[in-house]
């Protein structure tokens, strides 16, 4: 899978400058790229009923640049890389050849980088279990020798907490990401 992340309504990032609370923005932190991979598991796909109702677990890593206020300074651009691993229950809608597919779930780990900060001379790294709830819909292409093209949107959450030395600062980023995911597959 590969994608793009954008769009209004965009992550949150708090920061916290010697204690003191500083700016907080909402900003869409992109251009973002996202690429991963998918396992779905359909446990009964012999019943009618149960043919529809399955779990997926994605393993995503992305990466871009954002902006973050450190202090009284304008603000300082940024890049942002990392990994997520999701945890979807889905509920699909079978065609002979198109697919459409409904999904909820959880972030089960989310770790990202916060580095190249314009006069920091640091980068941290935060990895959280932040359970935030993700939603995704999505339509699904399927070619008759069992390979699938998928086309998906997606907002997913998570949240990391960033400490830096100069200046003393916490930087705290509650992701709200929105993706556009375009995907292929093999069906077992």
């Amino acid at each position: 899978m590969w994608g793009g992340v954008g769009g209004r309504g965009g992550s949150e990032i708090t920061t916290r400058v010697d204690g003191i609370p500083g700016s907080r923005s909402t900003d869409d932190v992109g251009p973002f790229l996202l690429l991963g991979a998918r396992v779905e598991v359909f446990p009964a796909p012999a019943s009618p009923v149960g043919r529809h109702f399955g779990f997926a677990f994605d393993l995503q890593a992305f990466g871009g640049e954002t902006s973050v206020s450190l202090g009284t300074g304008p603000p300082r651009e940024a890049y942002l890389s990392g990994a997520a691993v999701m945890a979807w229950g889905v509920v699909r809608f079978q065609g002979r050849q198109w697919e459409a597919h409904l999904g909820a779930g959880t972030s089960l780990l989310w770790a990202t980088r916060l580095g190249d900060i314009y006069g920091v001379q640091e980068d941290d790294t935060d990895a959280e279990v932040p359970l935030g709830l993700s939603v995704m819909a999505g339509a699904r292409w399927n070619h008759p020798n069992g390979w699938f093209l998928l086309l998906e949107i997606r907002q997913e959450r998570g949240e990391n907490t960033f400490e830096f030395e100069r200046p003393r600062s916490v930087v705290d980023l509650d992701w709200r990401m929105n993706q556009f995911v375009i995907g292929t597959g093999y069906r077992f």
